[in-house]
């Protein structure tokens, strides 16, 4: 049985996109993310790029991210000086958990290493063709065949999440957060090194 590790240290995130080398650009899009987003609702940032509209981004942008986002920047003080944002984060960051684990199985299969995963670890990669799958629709764990039946390859696990038929049209973003994923990704990365470095 394999031993996954549990936690990240995100004190030092350079450590960490280097041990998760296989998905090295995938990571660092995800921290390019986190950036963006915290830049977004910062009111400073967001007027001092309004300079840069026509070059860099557009107004429409902005207000396309407010609305997906449910921004507000509510006044934290009577002469309205400090603003704080408030923001659906949650939603933001399962649309990229879903783009992040669609990406991790798209490198393992452009890197031929499905068979070296299934081999190593038929546990994870169960439970990550089945986090994948319900990544590319929606969200929503589907573990019956098209005629109905229930797929052969449930009970499988990670960490302390497991995917069986109770699972049948949940949203994996209900019990698997976007640190969960980063764990999958890292854990996925440790297998699977032996053959890249």
């Amino acid at each position: 049985m394999t031993k996954y590790i549990e936690a990240i240290k995100f004190d030092d995130s350079q450590d960490f996109i280097t041990e998760c080398f296989i998905f090295e650009d995938l990571i660092f899009e995800f921290f390019i993310f986190l950036c963006g987003i915290r830049s977004l609702a910062d009111l400073e940032i967001r007027n001092r790029l309004k300079d840069f509209e026509d070059q860099l981004i557009s107004s429409s942008f902005i207000e396309y991210f407010d609305k997906k986002s449910g921004l507000i920047f509510k006044p934290m003080d009577r002469d309205g000086k400090n603003f704080q944002a408030n923001l659906n984060i949650k939603s933001l960051l399962d649309t990229k958990s879903r783009s992040l684990i669609i990406g991790a199985f798209e490198i393992i299969e452009k890197k031929k290493l499905v068979n070296k995963l299934k081999n190593k670890d038929p546990n994870l990669f169960c439970f990550f063709r089945h986090i994948r799958n319900a990544a590319a629709h929606d969200g929503i764990i589907n573990l019956k065949n098209k005629d109905g039946s229930w797929r052969s390859d449930l009970d499988c696990y990670f960490l302390k999440q497991k995917i069986d038929k109770s699972k049948q049209g949940v949203a994996f973003e209900s019990f698997f957060k976007y640190t969960d994923v980063l764990i999958l990704i890292y854990n996925l990365s440790i297998i699977l090194s032996d053959s890249e470095r």
